[in-house]
């Protein structure tokens, strides 16, 4: 049985702000090969701790902010797209 509530007011959420890694995470299709070889992939998938946690933040209503760094490549492109 879940007690927590089903929606929180947006006033009650914030300011959030958190500090820390944004990255990627790419992910072979078949378990148990390793990566010394080239193997199949999936990804790009944007993530990190703290971008995720602040991404859920916002996504309630609370106003959210992040301090991180990004890359001026497509890894960087596809996880500012993910937070804005």
């Amino acid at each position: 049985m879940n007690d927590l509530p089903q929606t929180l007011a947006p006033d009650t959420l914030g300011p959030t702000l958190t500090i820390g890694e944004i990255l990627v995470e790419i992910v072979a299709r078949q378990t148990g090969t390793g990566f010394r070889e080239p193997i199949d992939l999936i990804g790009p998938f944007p993530s990190g701790a703290p971008a995720i946690f602040i991404d859920q933040c916002a996504r309630m209503g609370g106003a959210a902010a992040m301090v991180g760094v990004v890359g001026d490549d497509d890894f960087g492109f596809v996880n500012m797209e993910r937070l804005k």
